[in-house]
């Protein structure tokens, strides 16, 4: 690879680079109905929740 090859293929391999950060970001159709699921109708604390935040009150109170 010459020097100007090289220089001239920075600007696309920023570009990839920007790509790929942005495409890790988006959701699939699938992802954004489930995530929007799970905030519109969210499920109540676990059992585990629910003896973490006993304890919790145990020790610092209300």
């Amino acid at each position: 690879m010459t020097v100007t090859s090289f220089i001239n293929s920075m600007p696309e391999r920023a570009a990839d680079r920007t790509l790929e950060r942005v495409r890790r970001r988006e959701l699939s159709k699938r992802d954004q109905q489930t995530l929007l699921r799970i905030l519109t109708h969210p499920k109540g604390p676990n059992a585990a929740l629910l003896r973490a935040a006993e304890r919790c009150r145990d020790r610092y109170g209300e």
